[in-house]
């Protein structure tokens, strides 16, 4: 009896906490999958790559350029300043020849410093900067013809400053004209599919509208109305004097 009474207790204590149990699984399965099913963040999505063609510049590489350009202007007002042909042992010509040189390349620098000036404010303009190109192309040769006579007449290590000056002018205008090319790349794809998206619509708008649009009625043909000519009034008041004038006689 006492066997069977302490199975019956036991019974009734596993009976008793088995709902406990069974609502904490139940529980427990809800919350994994709660954890299953909960949402997952996507990840940022990462920048794609932009393919670069053969010139392509961004506007802060382009001003990156530009103040380079700026900088070598600056260096050769500085070269040009210590040239004075006047103390050269030279004939009178040739030194109105070199003024003449120096002259000439300082107006060229002023042109071309409007243009760069012009393509910093609008960095994606292709006829700025082809402007800007051809005053930068015009430099190297002028500094060249300097750095000869500099080199000749004065020392030919200061004249070398005047020919890395030049190259310096001469790799700056080597990238803008290919970034040159780019910029005129891109209009002309631009045109090219415009020109195709014109077109589609054009013959799309001319499927869709046919057999909509009434035939055109032919006018019967009429003879031109003329208006009629008046003879002007000093001509008439003459032509009545005249018939008073016959009418008396």
């Amino acid at each position: 009896m006492r066997v069977r009474t302490v199975l019956a207790v036991l019974f009734t204590l596993v009976a008793s906490r088995a709902p406990s149990i069974n609502s904490r699984m139940w529980a427990g399965g809800r919350a994994g999958a709660a954890q299953q099913t909960e949402p997952v963040k996507a990840p940022s999505e990462l920048p794609i790559p932009m393919v670069k063609e053969p010139g392509f510049m961004d506007s802060p590489d382009v001003l990156a350029l530009l103040n380079q350009v700026r900088l070598a202007e600056f260096h050769v007002n500085d070269l040009l300043a210590d040239v004075h042909p006047e103390r050269w042992k030279v004939p009178e010509a040739m030194r109105s020849s070199v003024g003449n040189s120096v002259a000439d390349l300082r107006s060229q620098m002023n042109a071309m410093q409007a243009w760069r000036a012009e393509l910093e404010k609008r960095p994606t303009s292709a006829y700025l900067a082809f402007e800007t190109y051809q005053g930068l192309s015009a430099l190297p040769p002028r500094l060249d013809a300097l750095a000869r006579l500099v080199s000749e007449n004065k020392s030919p290590s200061f004249g070398a400053e005047y020919a890395a000056a030049g190259n310096r002018f001469l790799d700056a205008a080597e990238t803008l004209g290919l970034y040159i090319g780019y910029l005129l790349r891109n209009q002309d794809q631009i045109v090219v599919v415009m020109e195709g998206n014109l077109s589609t619509c054009q013959r799309e708008l001319g499927d869709a509208m046919r057999g909509r649009v009434p035939k055109a009625t032919p006018i019967p043909n009429a003879r031109p109305i003329r208006p009629v000519r008046h003879a002007p009034r000093a001509k008439a008041a003459v032509t009545a004097g005249k018939k008073s004038a016959a009418t008396k006689k």
